[in-house]
């Protein structure tokens, strides 16, 4: 029988968190003793926040660090250390105790300090150290660090981590002078497949040159400023990444949508999330295969966290006639290139019988589905909507994701 059986179904529950929680498990009898040094199981989940050391007490800005170690996510229910030589080695005696068990990790260090570099080196990298010397059992990683940190995991040869399925938590920083980011500083990561990004600072700081799928839930990515380009088009080009996948969550403009596609070529499946459709459906859009002349996927969705029917109705605005809006659908299909085509929620105020007969050969279509329907102001008439599971509920993602696939 598994010894961790013996142990409560609440403590089971418990993710070990670098305090001494086993240990005072273990002082409790005899019984529970054994159980707990000798159940390698229950050593290999380490959830873990690292702090600052004592001598770091201000940031350049004269902000106490115990007011922003921890800004970047929720911190307050996991215990933090200062890592010193003798936790290195009691992290390295945990270790042992999990054998050959693999690994579930979750390490969080302060990212947002100006001034970490002499820590990082000193006292965070060594800490690290004793992870990756474990990493051919690392499983999942959730990783919370600033770049340095993420340059040395970024470097572990592929042959060194079979068994990683999911890394999360890409934080990492990158500091430029001025206005000048040409991303000298980045982290290289040939290893990133997919990505999915709520703040742009991640794509200043890696590059990814194997980059497949990129997801974008910030309009600030796309945004031209009168001192760079968009940051999105700035890491696409100096990763020269075969981007096949893009995923657009934002309420820009046409020329911004336009001004960024062009930068992106080898797109095959778009997606694309807007609550004005007015700019999904420009008549440059009309034109798509030529911008992007492999893509053969594309949808246009609602992007809205929609809870009351009442709300969701406030948030459909209604463009004047649905004829312009299926020109635009059938122009993109004429060309033979588009496999699927997916049309959320469109709402008109007119939508004439001839608009109703072409509505209805376009989702005779195979592999085409478009929904438009006239506006009313009867809340009750949009009942189908009340649900959260018939609406795309969409809350604006507060870390991001990447994850390393096996080639």
């Amino acid at each position: 029988m598994d010894t961790s059986s013996r142990l409560p179904l609440e403590l089971l529950l418990e993710s070990f968190d670098f305090s001494d929680g086993l240990w005072v498990l273990g002082q409790v009898n005899r019984t529970w003793r054994s159980p707990v040094l000798s159940d390698k199981s229950l050593w290999s989940t380490i959830n873990m926040a690292v702090d600052y050391p004592p001598h770091v007490s201000s940031t350049s800005s004269g902000v106490s660090t115990d007011r922003i170690i921890y800004d970047e996510a929720p911190m307050d229910d996991i215990h933090t250390i200062v890592p010193t030589p003798m936790s290195n080695q009691i992290l390295t005696y945990i270790l042992l105790r999990s054998k050959d068990m693999p690994l579930t990790i979750s390490l969080h260090f302060p990212t947002k300090s100006p001034e970490l570099d002499e820590v990082i080196s000193s006292t965070w990298r060594p800490l690290f150290s004793v992870f990756l010397a474990e990493s051919r059992r690392l499983r999942t990683l959730d990783l919370f660090a600033p770049s340095p940190i993420w340059g040395d995991f970024a470097k572990i040869p592929l042959a060194r981590l079979p068994l990683l399925q999911k890394v999360s938590e890409l934080a990492a920083e990158a500091r430029f002078a001025a206005d000048s980011r040409d991303g000298r500083d980045a982290v290289y990561m040939p290893r990133l497949c997919e990505l999915e990004a709520s703040t742009w600072h991640v794509l200043d700081a890696i590059t990814a040159p194997n980059l497949r799928s990129l997801t974008v839930t910030n309009k600030s990515f796309i945004t031209r400023t009168p001192f760079r380009v968009p940051p999105i088009v700035d890491f696409i080009r100096r990763s020269g990444c075969p981007l096949t996948n893009l995923e657009l969550h934002w309420d820009g403009t046409a020329d911004e949508l336009f001004d960024l596609l062009h930068s992106m070529p080898t797109v095959e499946s778009l997606s694309f999330f807007h609550n004005y459709f007015e700019v999904a459906f420009d008549t440059r859009m009309k034109s798509l295969s030529s911008v992007l002349p492999k893509l053969r996927a594309f949808s246009i969705q609602r992007d809205g966290a929609v809870r009351h029917r009442e709300r969701f109705v406030n948030m459909l605005v209604p463009l004047l006639d649905a004829i312009p809006v299926i020109d635009v659908i059938e122009s993109m299909l004429a060309g033979g290139i588009l496999e699927s085509v997916n049309i959320g929620l469109v709402v008109v105020d007119v939508l004439s019988e001839a608009a109703r007969k072409r509505l209805s050969i376009l989702n005779a279509t195979p592999g085409v589905t478009v929904e438009i329907r006239q506006w009313s102001s009867d809340i009750s008439g949009w009942s189908f909507y009340d649900r959260l599971d018939s609406v795309f509920d969409y809350l604006p993602a507060t870390r991001t994701e990447w994850s390393i696939h096996q080639r």
